[in-house]
């Protein structure tokens, strides 16, 4: 956050926007911090995990429209993986949406990933 004109400034990300907004006034609170729960997996489980800023798409593929963004530190199990068409592997997670392999790490049992319906 910074200080300026009176106000304690943030700047947020929402869909994919990044921006500033004040945090308050001297009544109320127009802010608070959303808290994004990490998932309960089984050690059988295989996870992805954001190391930074990864965009979600609707497919395996930067063709495919976005979804929004992982935050750093976010993860979702993986549900399935299929080969994009420039030769990147793309993780289907729970949520629905696909991440490339160059924006996360996996974490997990992931020997075993099944190839994912488009």
């Amino acid at each position: 956050p910074i200080c300026a004109d009176g106000y304690t400034w943030w700047q947020v990300q929402y869909r994919g926007v990044i921006a500033w907004t004040a945090e308050s006034d001297n009544e109320d609170y127009w802010l608070e911090p959303i808290v994004i729960a990490t998932p309960v997996v089984s050690e059988d489980t295989c996870i992805v995990v954001s190391d930074g800023i990864a965009n979600m798409r609707k497919g395996p593929g930067t063709s495919y429209d976005p979804l929004g963004q992982l935050s750093p530190g976010q993860s979702f199990p993986v549900i399935g993986q299929a080969q994009g068409s420039t030769g990147f592997t793309w993780y289907k997670m729970n949520n629905g949406a696909w991440v490339r392999e160059d924006a996360v790490r996996l974490e997990g049992n992931c020997n075993a990933i099944p190839e994912a319906d488009r």
